[in-house]
């Protein structure tokens, strides 16, 4: 177990759009039309994006890869017989549990995910978890990506931690285990 950053769906690139780790589908660049922004406020933008939606076929996902779930499970097992009052939340975006009053700063992780969260009985967030597949470093900007989000949960004060394909049960019960004491501390 490292405490080296992950991008979570990151990866080498599939012939379906996807990633060969995750088969999760790239997420397309955000573009904007010259009249609408993402800034633009009122009942106009809104009106555009519903336009958008209705003009568009969306299909559901799966939110974790085989190898997530499997972890998720496990940490699930781990939480009921370590922390009973913890739970674990698959891909979660940083702007759902972090805040900066630095705009800039903020939207530099908002649409950022971690693969699982540790929360408490209030659904507070206490510790990241990120699994690197084997293909999770192929990407040239993985590496930064990874800073960006490892910077932002270490000033939040929530815990990151990386696990690998190789890591045990036995191990990811360990590192709850540590999660557990550094919250005792």
């Amino acid at each position: 177990m490292g405490s080296t950053a992950s991008t979570g769906g990151g990866g080498a690139p599939t012939g379906a759009g996807g990633t060969a780790e995750t088969g999760r589908r790239a997420q397309p660049t955000r573009r904007t039309s010259p009249q609408f922004s993402p800034d633009s406020k009122g009942a106009a933008f809104a009106a555009h994006q519903l336009r958008l939606v209705m003009q568009a076929d969306f299909t559901p996902r799966v939110l974790l890869n085989a190898k997530e779930r499997r972890v998720l499970a496990c940490l699930d097992r781990v939480l009921a017989d370590e922390a009973p009052s913890w739970r674990a939340m698959g891909q979660v975006s940083l702007g759902e549990v972090i805040a900066s009053k630095d705009e800039k700063a903020y939207f530099a992780v908002n649409s950022k995910r971690v693969d699982l969260l540790i929360v408490d009985a209030e659904c507070r967030p206490l510790f990241a978890i990120e699994y690197q597949g084997t293909g999770h470093h192929l990407g040239q900007t993985a590496v930064a990506r990874d800073a960006v989000k490892m910077e932002a949960l270490r000033k939040a004060g929530i815990g990151y931690e990386t696990i690998r394909p190789g890591d045990t049960p036995a191990e990811l019960r360990t590192l709850v285990r540590k999660f557990v004491g550094q919250r005792a501390a």
